[in-house]
């Protein structure tokens, strides 16, 4: 009732912001994700963020293009983001198109895929609205997608054994620092739900953490976070 209540009491509503991140982990464990970035980038590229933000949600969310809050630390890290945000939305949907066919996907070989979540109405409306973003983009002959709904426990668990495809997650800065997000993505950390692990990302969010330069220290976490942008591929998060 967020548009309801700020319309009829525009001098009493007051919104707060948070430093908070939602997303989908693509299980880096299944050779369809872990084998071809080419599949991640154009599941991600054909993503409406914009739309996301104001049809489906309407809380004054912002969409966002990288691994990290714009408003982290001050913003020195605002602009480690995907190249294409400024794009077009059709230079966006003709890439992610075009992605979609080198991964090897369409009408003679479409891709099946299932997006899990816990019981919430929020995250289904969510996945109910990325599916029919691919669907729009690739062509409903060339994607199906199935929306898993489950308990709580029962998601966590699966989802902490990595048995999913993709997953919904999310994450709010503990404290005013970017360790709170880049933690997420090292080799072996129980909050990377992905299962991603690069070696060279680690040592250089490792090296970040031990140096006493303070400028150094934002080279080595930006060069790391270029690293797991190109990498990864995660459907891209909605900071709150």
């Amino acid at each position: 009732q967020y548009k309801a209540i700020k319309q009829q009491y525009p001098d009493q509503a007051q919104t707060v912001s948070m430093d908070s991140l939602y997303y989908y982990d693509f299980n880096m464990n299944l050779a369809k994700f872990k084998d071809n970035p080419q599949l991640r980038q154009a599941l991600s590229m054909a993503v409406d963020r914009n739309a996301i933000v104001k049809d489906v949600l309407g809380q004054d969310q912002v969409p966002i293009y990288g691994y990290v809050t714009a408003s982290i630390e001050a913003g020195q890290f605002a602009d480690v983001k995907y190249a294409w945000e400024s794009w077009p939305r059709a230079q966006q949907i003709a890439k992610a198109q075009e992605l979609f066919k080198a991964a090897g996907y369409g009408p003679n070989h479409p891709l099946e895929l299932s997006i899990s979540y816990n019981t919430m109405d929020l995250h289904k409306k969510n996945a109910l609205a990325v599916a029919s973003m691919w669907q729009q983009v690739f062509g409903a002959n060339s994607i199906k997608t199935t929306a898993s709904n489950q308990e709580w426990k029962t998601f966590i668990q699966a989802r902490n054994k990595g048995d999913y495809e993709i997953a919904r997650d999310a994450w709010s800065a503990d404290y005013d620092s970017v360790d709170t997000y880049t933690n997420l993505f090292l080799c072996g950390n129980p909050l990377n739900k992905s299962k991603y692990c690069n070696p060279a990302y680690d040592k250089l969010i490792l090296q970040a953490q031990n140096t006493q330069d303070a400028q150094q220290r934002i080279q080595l976490i930006k060069q790391a976070l270029q690293i797991a942008e190109k990498r990864l591929g995660r459907f891209r998060r909605i900071d709150r």
